[in-house]
């Protein structure tokens, strides 16, 4: 536990920062008005993550542990959680029950999980000097950018608070043109880590990089990059998420769908890293990176295949002076990020086509936009998921996707797609639409949707008020945990490029790269219908990977452990859900890629410094210390190297179509009468508990 006497001020002796405390009072002043005072649509997660206490989170239950304020929950049924959050994700905090309000105003409540100290480090040495305090006084580490977790993974009691929002920002100087960087032909391994970022790069057919701080956000990388292009010309394009308050580290490492940002086209966001940087629990200052790797077009894929990860320590980490900072060769580690650059992909036109939703795009009556809802829909699903119903190249669909919450809307790259999509309206249209059976007019329906011509950046931003310029979140905050969609539940950001974009080296599993799109769908139906004709469940020993992390609710348990056909049952307590249903993070990694995973965890930070709700390794019992056989054999870590498996995706999923290769994009599927019917393939599945 953290104490609160001064001498732990003293002693933690960062560079430019201090130690701070912090408590129930503080949170309730800084961060209970965004949800007091605002309805859901009006608050924002940009009047949270600047308080000075740094303990917002961006679900209010969040701020509790399992995101569940209820006094003392763990022998209380998941029947009684559903009815203390019924109907609360679009709540005012007005429609909370008293019992609920009384919990959240109680400061002795137990459930509350919020650190009693926080730094706010500004620099690299102010971050070491906080590992190296925590280790030497056996403390956990919680981190926290803007509180942006489902998961509820950025706060924690009885830790070491390290919130990153004051950290120097590299992104608006970051931006690096590689010009005619040499890539390196196959097999010569880089030596030179101050080389790495532009060498791999040009691997992979990108012009530039961006240096990303582990306290910024994508509203920040967007602008940064949008001021590049205006002072330059429109040259560079970032991958990132939808929301602007969203921490690039974190949505990263749980794979980064980019649905508005063309991922379906370049690749997930963990496929854009280049080079990273990170203090490990051990204190050391490391950057790491592929170093050799390997063509691997023949099988597919349209980057090449990392062979081996180098990495190097920093020598004098009390330096604050960047440019006096030395590297050498260091032990092997591995942890959590806290910088890291990131590929820019050539500028392609961009622009927003489809009818209003929350992001307002026409201006037809309000009449027409009800009668064109299913139809747009339909034509939009044929663009993404069976583009060649429409005649539409798999390399035009894979230009427009988006990031679905309730919007009937793509968001597309290059005037060719941009083109065709318009053109393509308008035959589906003409071809299809019967004014008798939608009440509208064939003009009417074919003017409805309409362009916004900009980046999904600029669409985004707030154009007037106090966050005036800075890109907006979408969800916006809520009270409850977890991410429902608004109407539509397709979340379009899979093609191609999520297919065929990654280095081999990730644990991304093949759920997550042959997905056709993901879905939040009711447990009860979906183990006992449909997951076992769309994952292989034929080896007990061994649960597939089939959940998406980004969006994970912090209730989306897996099925029976001893039952697959049955969802986790609402009767059961959090403590025997816990011991007697598949746990989430098998659910994201299956079961090899997750003792993988708890095998590196165990070696790189045995005492578990690091320990966030729903992590790797926090539903596990930890071993006191590792054995030889646990290291033995992994996969590439960041000061050493070693060779690559090839199936670092994890378990593969059945699947009946024959478009599932790395080479072919979403899986094929059938549409009759404007309906989607989906086939027996892939699809990356959140259930809903």
């Amino acid at each position: 536990m953290v104490s609160s006497d001064n001498s732990q001020k003293a002693n933690i002796r960062p560079v430019s920062t201090s130690l701070i405390d912090v408590g129930f009072s503080d949170f309730a002043t800084d961060c209970h008005p965004e949800f007091v005072d605002n309805a859901y649509p009006d608050r924002t997660n940009h009047g949270l993550i600047d308080k000075p206490s740094g303990l917002c989170v961006s679900q209010l239950f969040c701020a509790y542990e399992k995101c569940w304020p209820r006094p003392d929950p763990s022998n209380v049924t998941q029947a009684q959680r559903l009815l203390d959050e019924e109907d609360l994700f679009l709540a005012s905090y007005e429609d909370l029950s008293p019992e609920v309000r009384g919990w959240l105003s109680d400061p002795s409540n137990p459930s509350l999980n919020l650190p009693s100290k926080l730094l706010f480090p500004a620099v690299w040495s102010d971050v070491v000097a906080a590992i190296e305090f925590a280790s030497e006084n056996g403390l956990e580490v919680s981190v926290k950018n803007s509180g942006h977790s489902f998961m509820g993974a950025s706060t924690k009691k009885d830790t070491l608070h390290i919130n990153m929002n004051r950290f120097e920002q590299y992104a608006p100087s970051g931006i690096v043109d590689c010009g005619d960087a040499d890539a390196g032909s196959d097999g010569a391994r880089i030596v030179d880590l101050a080389e790495q970022p532009c060498r791999l790069a040009a691997a992979r057919n990108k012009p530039a990089y961006i240096r990303v701080g582990g306290g910024e956000n994508w509203d920040k990388v967007y602008r940064a990059v949008d001021a590049a292009n205006a002072e330059q010309g429109n040259k560079y394009h970032v991958v990132g998420g939808a929301a602007g308050t969203v921490s690039p580290m974190g949505w990263t490492f749980q794979g980064g769908l980019a649905g508005t940002q063309g991922g379906r086209k370049y690749g997930f966001g963990v496929d854009q890293v280049l080079q990273v940087e990170m203090v490990l629990p051990n204190g050391q200052h490391v950057k790491f990176g592929p170093v050799e790797w390997e063509d691997a077009s023949s099988d597919g894929f349209i980057v090449p295949k990392t062979t081996s990860v180098g990495g190097m320590c920093r020598l004098n980490p009390e330096e604050p002076d960047e440019s006096l900072w030395e590297w050498a060769d260091c032990p092997e580690g591995a942890g959590i990020d806290f910088d890291d650059l990131g590929k820019l992909h050539p500028y392609l036109r961009p622009r927003l086509f489809g009818i209003p939703g929350i992001v307002v795009v026409s201006a037809c009556a309000p009449e027409v936009i009800d009668a064109m809802g299913v139809f747009f829909e339909s034509f939009r699903l044929r663009w993404v998921l069976a583009p060649d119903t429409l005649n539409v190249s798999q390399a035009e669909s894979d230009a427009c996707g988006m990031a679905d919450a309730g919007l009937s809307i793509l968001m597309c790259y290059g005037d060719g797609a941009y083109g065709t999509l318009v053109e393509r309206w308008e035959s589906y249209t003409n071809g299809y639409y019967d004014p008798a059976v939608y009440g509208v007019s064939l003009d009417d329906a074919l003017a409805c949707p309409e362009t916004i011509e900009g980046t999904w950046s600029d669409i985004m931003k707030y154009p007037e008020g106090p966050y005036k310029g800075q890109v907006a979140d979408v969800p916006y905050p809520t009270i409850r945990m977890e991410f429902i969609y608004v109407g539509g539940s397709y979340y379009l950001a899979f093609g191609s490029g999520t297919a065929s974009a990654s280095d081999q080296a990730n644990s991304l599993s093949e759920a997550h790269r042959q997905a056709a799109f993901k879905a939040l769908v009711p447990a009860d139906n979906f183990y006992g219908s449909e997951f076992a004709s769309l994952f292989n469940t034929t080896d007990a020993d061994s649960f597939p990977s089939f959940k998406g992390a980004n969006h994970v609710g912090n209730t989306f348990m897996g099925p029976m452990r001893d039952d697959w056909t049955r969802a986790c049952p609402p009767d059961l307590t959090q403590e025997e859900r816990a011991a007697e249903c598949v746990s989430i993070q098998e659910t994201l990694w299956g079961t090899e890629a997750l003792a993988r995973l708890e095998r590196i965890k165990e070696a790189i930070d045995p005492n578990y410094m690091f320990d966030c709700e729903g992590c790797v390794g926090n539903n596990r019992v930890r071993r006191d210390a590792p054995t030889n056989s646990d290291t033995e054999g992994e996969a590439s870590t960041p000061a050493g190297s070693s060779e690559s498996n090839d199936d670092t995706d994890g378990p593969t999923f059945s699947g009946t179509d024959n478009n599932s290769g790395p080479d072919s994009g979403s899986v094929a599927h059938d549409i009759r009468a404007a309906m989607l019917v989906m086939s027996a393939g892939a699809l990356l599945v959140n259930n809903l508990q």
